[in-house]
């Protein structure tokens, strides 16, 4: 194959001129596909049946905080690549490829990391608000220039790196290298660049296309039909799925309004938490049980809220419970009052979480926190469901508990239409794990997997972002270019939704809710003072704990209810067993999201805002997890953070060379300082006697440093 490279001049040769047009005009309109999966759309528009990409290289200006392009590249098809130093020759070029577009056509543009580029792009042209897609502010998944460029993230569709779905899809121009290309070298758009600089910009839009053509290929989708994101993917299996139910059955169960602002309040994700005796203490032999695909597990095992909620007002404590020994799920507003505390205080994981919480007094004296759970307090009011109260009632005591709102549906398995599909993602993802060459597509399995569980908690009554580029916020005077479409109520987006009886919000949120019991129930078959850290699915230990018995009954659920497979090894695994990690020589934790493992002369580390192989490198050189304490600072593993320049667009003088700036986005090196909150310090420091009389409890050695905060 013949790959054609034409640097784009500020003056364009006509030969160059004519080869893009004469190209361009060849390619016929993409006709739609009628059939499974796609139908004949409303859509004013008609796209040219050829993939295009676009990547921009940039310098970061540190002198002024900016940074600005200093080469462009773009890719038609899979044999004409074009690059440029301008943004004055981009434009032009825009103008040559629109001229190749008759009436209500308009080409795809993929650009791997879209929201970037958007952030160059918006200080030059106009784009379509209307057509404007973006999942949160400045994220941005797809857009249209003045209704001819469609451009769209083509991260979003893979979630790969670039590197990573050059290399998946084998395509003969694989991303080249980063530790070959200097990305902090100062470069403007008249320094020359090296052929292997060059070679770099061309293989990023070149192997991107390449990849994508595989990857529709694959998919067996065409530019009309495939989805805007990864998770799109999901969704679409999930509707294929969803239309064969009854559609009268899914529209009956869905939330109607006042429920749906209750299941949002009570929603929670993963239970994650650090055990308060352990925080800052370097225990030795920890293990680690993690179970086995927890989300889908529950899914598959488990039942949920599935018919027509009906609402019972206030009910006292006794009427509750009967209504749960009645095979009801409930959802309930929480008020419980009057010296509340854990019924065992060495237990160190205390489930209430004071961000679901309303009406806590903070400044009471007793009031007592740890790292954000309520260990004590005298009121609170939060929204939970009937599994949320059984591990409340089982940890805490208090004076009362009442219940001003109760809504309750029947209990009932998912259809097993669904079950069927998360099964199938289970057994793609297992048929994969640990195969060598295969780590990327194994890790798209298991994130398709867990989609299922992320469909049922988007937000079904959320209203679209818009985008309207130079809007100013009338009270401050202030860019306010990004703001809530408000001509539908929430109310009325609900009911729209109702409508389609997709996937109801309910099941996401009794699907946390069961996971987080299940964990619940790992946690109690450890000793209390021997369980160190819980993260959503995985628990970490000291000593001994038999699963024996909580694992048999999982695996008799699971083969009920076909949720097993084997991997290529010839072992069956079960979805929800605990299973063993591992065990570390050395482990200590400074709180949720934050901990570090050490065997030998190697260091596993967690720690949110960190990366994982860097900042464990930087905590070994530093010398180890010892050094993981408050006041230890990452220099050169916590990533860079942005800064977005919205409001310039002016010219400076470098080099007798005039360079004109707009928006951008200015990165520099960021740093992360392990600490806690002073109230978080005082109560673990208050701990450090009861910690070493559990040392001495269970006979652990350990050293004078390690037992000292």
């Amino acid at each position: 194959m013949l790959i054609h490279h034409m640097h784009y001049s500020d003056c364009l040769t006509k030969s160059i001129k004519e080869k893009i047009e004469t190209s361009l005009k060849a390619v016929p309109i993409l006709k739609r596909r009628v059939g499974k999966r796609a139908k004949q759309s409303k859509e004013k528009y008609h796209y040219k049946d050829v993939i295009m990409s676009f990547d921009i290289e940039t310098s970061q200006y540190h002198e002024i905080k900016q940074s600005f392009m200093y080469l462009w590249q773009f890719c038609i098809g899979t044999e004409i690549v074009i690059t440029g130093r301008t943004w004055t020759q981009f434009k032009n070029f825009l103008l040559l490829l629109e001229s190749t577009l008759n009436e209500n056509e308009r080409y795809m543009i993929y650009v791997h990391n879209l929201p970037y580029e958007m952030q160059f792009l918006t200080g030059l042209f106009d784009f379509d608000g209307s057509e404007t897609f973006a999942i949160d502010v400045r994220k941005i998944i797809k857009t249209c220039l003045v209704g001819k460029f469609e451009f769209r993230c083509s991260y979003a569709l893979t979630n790969m790196s670039l590197a990573q779905f050059t290399e998946k899809m084998n395509v003969k121009h694989k991303k080249l290298s980063g530790d070959e290309f200097n990305y902090k070298i100062l470069r403007f758009p008249w320094t020359p660049l090296t052929q292997k600089e060059m070679q770099s910009g061309i293989n990023d839009v070149l192997g991107l296309n390449e990849a994508l053509y595989k990857f529709i290929q694959i998919e067996d989708d065409d530019l009309y039909s495939i989805p805007l994101t990864n998770t799109g993917f999901v969704r679409r299996d999930a509707r294929k799925v969803v239309r064969t139910l009854c559609h009268s059955y899914m529209v009956g169960i869905q939330a109607p309004y006042d429920v749906q602002k209750a299941l949002m309040e009570a929603f929670r994700g993963g239970n994650t938490h650090a055990n308060r005796y352990w925080v800052d203490a370097i225990v030795r032999n920890v293990r680690s049980a993690d179970r086995s695909s927890s989300y889908p597990d529950v899914l598959c095992n488990r039942e949920f809220p599935s018919s027509k909620w009906r609402f019972i007002g206030f009910a006292p404590l006794d009427v509750v419970m009967q209504k749960i020994d009645h095979h009801y799920a409930l959802l309930m507003r929480v008020v419980i009052r009057g010296d509340i505390h854990l019924k065992d205080p060495l237990w160190g994981f205390p489930y209430i979480s004071l961000s679901k919480c309303r009406g806590v007094d903070l400044k009471s004296k007793n009031t007592i926190l740890d790292n954000g759970r309520i260990l004590e307090c005298e009121y609170l009011e939060t929204t939970i469901t009937d599994i949320d109260l059984s591990i409340i009632l089982q940890q805490y005591e208090f004076d009362e508990i009442l219940f001003p709102e109760v809504w309750m549906s029947r209990y009932k398995p998912l259809p097993e239409k669904i079950i069927r599909l998360i099964r199938k993602y289970y057994i793609n993802k297992t048929t994969l794990k640990d195969v060598k060459g295969e780590e990327d597509f194994y890790m798209k399995e298991k994130a398709k997997l867990n989609s299922i569980y992320g469909l049922m908690v988007q937000n079904n009554m959320k209203q679209q972002l818009i985008f309207t580029k130079g809007r100013k916020d009338p009270n401050t005077g202030k860019l306010s270019e990004w703001h809530l479409d408000q001509t539908k109520t929430e109310e009325e987006i609900l009911e729209k939704y109702i409508k389609k009886g997709f996937l109801p919000y309910q099941w996401g949120v009794w699907c946390t809710a069961w996971a987080r019991y299940e964990l619940e129930e790992g946690l109690r078959l450890v000793d209390p003072k021997n369980a160190i850290y819980c993260d959503t699915d995985s628990i970490k230990y000291i000593g001994d704990v038999d699963f024996t018995s909580y694992n048999e009954a999982r695996i008799q659920n699971s083969i009920k209810h076909g949720c097993f497979a084997e991997d290529p090894s010839g072992i069956t695994h079960y979805m929800g067993v605990f299973e063993s990690e591992g065990e570390s020589e050395l482990f200590i934790t400074q709180g949720a999201k934050k901990y570090a493992c050490q065997n030998g002369n190697k260091v596993k580390l967690t720690c949110a805002g960190v990366s994982k192989v860097k900042g464990a490198i930087e905590l070994m050189e530093a010398g180890g997890i010892d050094k993981f304490r408050d006041g230890f600072t990452f220099n050169n593993s916590a990533g860079v953070e942005a800064v977005y320049n919205d409001e310039i667009d002016k010219m400076i003088t470098i080099d007798h060379h005039r360079l004109r700036i707009t928006r951008n986005v200015y990165f520099h090196d960021s740093m992360y300082t392990l600490g806690k909150t002073q109230e978080y310090y005082i109560l673990v420091t208050k701990l450090k006697d009861v910690l070493k009389n559990v040392i001495k409890c269970i006979n652990l050695e350990a050293d004078d440093e390690s037992d000292q905060k």
